[in-house]
Parts: C-alpha cells; structure tokens; sequence
C-alpha cells in the first residue's frame, strides 16, 4: 500500500516525522542492538558432596524440572520478538502486526535514506529507524506495539535490527541499476581502460558529451569534452534512478511519493537519491577500469566519498543558481518516473524555448 494513501494525517508527513519528539522515548538507543532476557529465576546453591557421603533421600517431594528455567518461545497471540537459532530477530517470523509494522517501517526506513541521507552516522541512522517504526505503528493503529517501541529500548533496538539488517542489499540496488545500464548508456564493455578514464575525470559521467571527431589531418580520433553547464543531465543518471527506485508497479518511490519535494507544482528528485545513483555509476565504472570488469561490493567505506562529492555538487548549485537547480531536479524526476504510476503527476518545467513563447501569447 502506498504511503501517499494514507489517511489523512500521513499528509502532515514533516510534523510526524519527529515522533521521537511526539512521543518522547525515554533512552536513546544504541547502535549495538540486544534482546530482552528471561527472568532471571534465583535458585539455592546447596554444597556438592562426595558420592559416597550422598545419603539416599526419602522424600516424596519432587525437584522442579529444569524445562522451567529454558527460555519459551513467544505464545502465537504475542507481540514479543521471536528470534532463530542464532538470536537474530526475523522479518517473517513475527506476530502478524509486528510483521506489518516491520514491512511498512522499512519503506519509511528506505525513504528516510533516499530524501534525507543515504549513509547517515550512527545517531542518524537510529534516529531513521526510530521514526520509522513509529510512524509504522502509528499509521496502522497498532497502540501495543507503539507503546513498545516508545518505552522499550531492547524492543526497539531489536525490530531496529531488521530494518538496519537491510539497508545495504537496498542501496546495493543503484548499483545494479548501473551494472545494466553502462553499456547502454556509456558504451562501456571490456576493454575499454582509456573511455572509462576519461568517464571518471572530474565526474565526467554526470555531463553529456560533444560527439568525438576525426582529425582529417593525422586520422587520430578527438574525444568530445564534457558539457559542463550540463551538469547531470547525461541520460544515464536519470536511467539509473528510473531502474533502481521508480520500476515496477510497487516501487520505492511510489511508496514514498509524499516525500518527495515540490517547487512550484513540480515533484523533484531528491539529493539524496541522486548522489546515490551517481555512486552507482561511478563504482561500475571502477570496476572497469583495469579494462576488465571485476566486481565490488557497493559498501560505504568505499562509495561514500563519491555520495559526499556529489551532495558537495548539488549544494553548490542549489546555492549559486536556484532556478537551475529545481529545473534540474523537476526534469529529472520527470525522465526517472518515466512509465511509472508517478509520471502522471510529475510535468517538467517550461523550458526557456517555451518559456519564450508563452510570453508572447496575449490572450
């Protein structure tokens, strides 16, 4: 179910975001998660004697069996964490309103990373996860598991885990994206060392590119140059955002929709996601770089550098020409959300051609 169908409270999505306000949880909670344990059942120590000096009882009364102090797994009507044999807590095998709660958690937990910061610090990353499981509960009417998740730091910090469990397989998704859209896009395939340099120079790959030229004289081919006032306009960008968060009829960014930004009636891609997608890229080509393609894991310790370069990029146009930045975001919406549900209320802005002309109209 999508998130921009919620009732009508999810439209105040700014003010329920802060639920850690709303609902003031008592302790913050760490980034080691950790389950509640049993009740401890206090047991008398008794002195062990030599065999030979154990006097048979004759007593009728029977010892407690030692079942009792075994850890019993949740009854089926309980919303307490199950975990399996190794203690981790399980998506599928909760309760049936935990479990609701945890699925829509994770959607607001992808959001949070896609339009506020896809590799957040610790604190941020608990704080995304917080709020997601409180709005989850929230929005579904589950008052014993809000309640839970707002009191209860061992509760919250285990559901906590499902969620932060998944993030990276998630954002691994932009990468992927790439993988299929390189040749495509940028003509990549093996082999190909000196285009996939050029590619990575000065972020190449978020401009599009004047074609290449022969120069009649020695025959030599010269490579088209970047065009830099084009920046993320290479058709590759919005390509790798339209595969990774738009496809298919269920998508994150359906989900999220009321998340998005809007200037002027314009829904807009968010930085997040398109730092994201350039990472995507850039690690793709990477891989390509010895000439032969070699696999990686899309980890933070590796890509983060990259997501930061282009956040530095978009700030800095977001700051010295505004005007061009929504255009920017609003036509890349536009081309991602292409054959999506979200295309029909996504128009991308006038351009100045248009602009132009409708100055003139005096009607």
């Amino acid at each position: 179910m999508s998130l921009s169908s919620r009732p009508p409270f999810w439209r105040s999505l700014p003010h329920l975001i802060s639920t850690s306000v709303i609902y003031d949880l008592k302790s913050p909670y760490s980034h080691c998660f950790s389950l509640p344990l049993p009740p401890f059942r206090e047991t008398q120590l008794v002195h062990q004697r030599e065999p030979e000096d154990i006097i048979p009882s004759t007593s009728t009364v029977k010892s407690e069996p030692l079942d009792d102090l075994v850890p019993q797994p949740p009854a089926p009507n309980s919303i307490e964490l199950r975990v399996n044999d190794r203690g981790v807590v399980g998506l599928k095998r909760q309760h049936r309103d935990v479990e609701k709660t945890l699925q829509l958690a994770l959607d607001y937990y992808y959001g949070f990373h896609l339009t506020k910061h896809s590799y957040p610090d610790v604190a941020k990353k608990n704080q995304f996860a917080l709020d997601a499981l409180t709005n989850a509960a929230f929005d579904q009417d589950f008052q014993n598991i809000h309640d839970r998740i707002s009191t209860d730091t061992d509760y919250c910090e285990g559901l906590a885990s499902v969620l932060a469990g998944r993030i990276s397989t998630f954002r691994r998704g932009a990468k992927d994206a790439a993988v299929a859209a390189i040749f495509r896009q940028y003509a990549v395939q093996q082999d190909c060392a000196g285009l996939v340099g050029r590619l990575l120079a000065g972020q190449s790959y978020i401009y599009p590119h004047h074609p290449d030229k022969v120069n009649p004289r020695d025959h030599q081919v010269e490579h088209g140059q970047a065009i830099g006032s084009q920046p993320y306009e290479h058709p590759g960008v919005a390509a790798v955002i339209g595969a990774a968060f738009f496809k298919g009829s269920n998508s994150i960014a359906e989900k999220i929709e009321a998340m998005f930004p809007r200037h002027e009636g314009h829904l807009e891609i968010t930085k997040p996601m398109l730092a994201l997608a350039c990472a995507g890229i850039h690690d793709v080509l990477n891989d390509y770089s010895t000439g032969e393609y070699k696999d990686t894991k899309f980890e933070g310790s590796r890509v983060q550098d990259i997501y930061d370069v282009h956040i530095l990029m978009l700030d800095h146009i977001e700051t010295k020409n505004p005007d061009k930045f929504h255009d920017l975001m609003a036509s890349i919406f536009t081309a991602a959300s292409r054959g999506s549900s979200l295309a029909k209320v996504s128009k991308a802005p006038p351009t100045l051609l248009q602009q132009e002309a409708l100055a003139k109209l005096d009607i």
